[in-house]
């Protein structure tokens, strides 16, 4: 993660832009984290509609960004459901994460997304604060965004939306694999 933020504030962050299947990625991430969520006594809702979610991103990027919210979720929502629903609509895929842990307050949700930030006490849940600034940044290298609601002892919702065109400029869109590409500001 370190590694990643130093190449994302140096303006470089290695995209490989190709077909990819958000329903493949969706269901080996869920497959990776079977032994934590059974560990944390959570169980995996995964509602996917149906067919394959196609778009022009990184497979591994988008991973990671799955895993980060998933871990989160287990961190903050232990013992508890997580939801994980995804769908396409209007040329733009969308997935939502649902926890039923511990929310987050609302004057710590403005600041979820900066670097070194976090919700609670790293004491309480250890962590660098990192995880949500690479979800954000990564999304927004792939063209897309990330919202959050919350509410404190009910749970969390992340919904990122992505278009399936891939990233908005000409540039990243004709990207060869493997080429660096600037990310631009994202909304949180």
């Amino acid at each position: 993660e370190l590694l990643d933020v130093s190449r994302i504030h140096a303006g470089r962050l290695d995209l490989t832009l190709e077909q990819v299947d958000l329903t493949a990625v969706i269901h080996r991430v869920a497959e990776r984290l079977r032994e934590p969520l059974a560990r944390a006594g959570c169980s995996l809702q995964v509602r996917v509609e149906e067919g394959p979610i196609l778009g022009h991103w990184d497979a591994t990027r988008l991973a990671q960004v799955l895993i980060n919210l998933l871990s989160n979720a287990i961190k903050f929502g232990a013992g508890k459901p997580i939801h994980l629903t995804a769908g396409l609509e209007h040329g733009t895929a969308w997935v939502r994460v649902r926890d039923e842990g511990i929310g987050i307050a609302p004057d710590r949700l403005p600041h979820i997304f900066g670097r070194f930030e976090r919700a609670v006490s790293v004491r309480a849940y250890g962590g660098l604060g990192l995880g949500l600034h690479l979800v954000r940044e990564i999304l927004t290298a792939l063209g897309g965004s990330i919202r959050v609601g919350s509410r404190v002892g009910l749970g969390t919702t992340f919904t990122l939306e992505l278009p399936c065109s891939g990233p908005p400029s000409e540039d990243a869109a004709s990207s060869p694999p493997g080429k660096e590409l600037e990310p631009s500001p994202g909304n949180a």
